[in-house]
């Protein structure tokens, strides 16, 4: 998508969308409130009629969640009416996004990844060729609208792909006991904790393109959203493996400490193997890709690309550490390095972007993707590192550290 609209854009427009499209991941931690970290956890081994009794919980937090949004735009508008159109795109997209990913973790949580990840092809990938080929021969169309009616008609054929999806639960054979706030109010204890968490990671690896704009100028941010917005969407596709692994991963941490360690390390294996490939061929990949698109602009700041690229490849690899301490319940230890990963990207970018431009907001990212992994790996040693020890050439399992 980054290219197409890196050919058919200008960078201001694309600046503009890339700020859009970075202030939507902080929305859905506003509106899901990170809720699925509970619920993925129950939803893993529970029957189908009880994933049925959450979803109807979830359902209802996430209406209140929705009208408080609301409310706060419609408070929000009163002073600045200005910014209407943006609001509605906003609040538009902010709603398809977020219910095709909860629809996506409740599906991997049932243990059906080829139905969750065509949930996500509809909303994020089908679309994009018919816009681009939309854009490339009616040149009056080549404008960043464009790309929100197409993002949004996308997103509302995942949503009904999902319902679809649903409906094979069985509803009807479960009845309506009302809403379960007690257990929606100890899922938020839980979850509160991983919002803290998931502001720290979006801060990191986001908020580079809101000090390229103060700093700098939005066609600067146009060249480093299409940067990004590559890099990450690797990122993505790696994550997207990652989270297959990790109802795996919780289920082996129940069973004990060798199916657990065992679990994580076909997990690394899989994701370096898949790591290294998706960057190998970006690496290669670029160069085609810069010519098709052929604007100087971004040939000129190449430089920056490989920077993310090794940004995003660290916080891939940070997600071994991460889901062997999520498993555990060791919430605190991922809190304290993502919060770490985030104070180091800003101090960097506020410190690195007015002298450096572009380049030190890319090198911000990376020193915070490098941290991430770093104090994520370190924790994870501190808590399992004595759970085996080999002796003898075998593995003597011990308990490890309590979560």
């Amino acid at each position: 998508m980054s290219i197409i609209m890196a050919r058919a854009l200008t960078p201001e427009d694309l600046g503009y969308f890339g700020l859009l499209s970075a202030a939507l991941p902080f929305g859905i931690v506003l509106i899901g409130l990170e809720f699925h970290n509970f619920l993925v956890r129950e939803q893993v081994l529970a029957s189908p009629q009880q994933r049925v009794d959450h979803i109807r919980n979830q359902g209802a937090l996430y209406l209140c969640t929705y009208l408080v949004m609301l409310s706060g735009a419609a408070v929000f508008l009163l002073f600045r009416p200005d910014l209407l159109i943006t609001a509605c795109w906003f609040i538009a997209l902010l709603a398809v996004e977020h219910l095709n990913i909860e629809a996506f973790r409740n599906l991997i949580a049932f243990g059906r990844p080829l139905a969750a990840n065509l949930v996500l092809l509809v909303r994020g990938g089908l679309w994009v060729y018919f816009v681009g080929a939309a854009m490339a021969f009616i040149p009056a169309i080549r404008h960043v609208e464009t790309v929100f009616v197409a993002w949004l008609t996308g997103g509302v054929c995942g949503v009904l792909l999902a319902f679809t999806l649903f409906r094979k639960l069985p509803w009807k054979e479960v009845r309506w006991h009302g809403i379960d706030w007690r257990w929606i109010a100890g899922g938020l204890k839980t979850s509160i904790p991983f919002m803290l968490i998931v502001a720290s990671v979006l801060t990191s690896t986001y908020s580079d393109r809101f000090f390229v704009d103060a700093y700098l100028q939005r066609r600067d941010v146009g060249i480093y959203s299409f940067y990004s917005m590559l890099t990450i969407g690797i990122q993505s596709l790696i994550t997207s493996v990652s989270q297959q692994y990790l109802p795996v991963i919780i289920a082996a941490r129940r069973r004990g400490a060798l199916a657990h360690r065992d679990s994580l390390l076909g997990f690394t294996k899989t994701l370096i193997l898949f790591s290294a490939a998706a960057n190998t061929l970006a690496i290669f990949a670029i160069f085609p890709l810069l010519w098709l698109i052929n604007k100087s602009d971004y040939a000129a700041n190449l430089t920056i690309f490989y920077v993310l690229l090794a940004s995003s490849a660290f916080r891939g690899f940070a997600d071994v550490p991460a889901h062997a301490l999520y498993s555990a319940g060791a919430d605190r230890d991922l809190l304290a390095s993502n919060i770490a990963s985030a104070l180091t990207a800003i101090f960097l970018d506020l410190l690195l972007i007015p002298t450096l431009g572009l380049l030190g907001a890319a090198l911000g990212s990376l020193a915070g993707g490098l941290v991430l992994l770093v104090a994520e790996g370190g924790f994870a040693v501190v808590r399992f590192g004595k759970t085996w020890s080999v002796a003898g050439g075998r593995t003597i399992i011990a308990a490890d550290k309590p979560d």
